[in-house]
């Protein structure tokens, strides 16, 4: 896992940003996703998020493959990436 600032995301924005507060990652998803995500408390925040893996996200339901690909390419856009360690 990469290590990076455990404060501020590379954008300076802080890890813990609610997804639901950015209006790019909440475009992305189609609404059944994001709202799975949202509601069942699974990951909320930005910090949650890149700090999960491909696996753990695969097994929330109404979160497939095309969802998990729509992220990682919003991640990687914003410098970041599943798996990360903020320790």
């Amino acid at each position: 896992m990469r290590s990076v600032n455990k404060n501020r995301m590379p954008d300076g924005r802080p890890w813990d940003t609610k997804l639901e507060d950015d209006k790019e990652f909440s475009a992305l998803l189609d609404t059944r996703s994001f709202r799975t995500l949202r509601e069942q408390g699974f990951v909320t925040t930005y910090g949650e998020l890149v700090q999960s893996s491909e696996q753990k996200l695969l097994k929330i339901v109404y979160f497939g493959k095309i969802s998990l690909d729509k992220v990682k390419k919003h991640l990687a856009h914003c410098g970041l990436n599943l798996g990360m360690n903020l320790n």
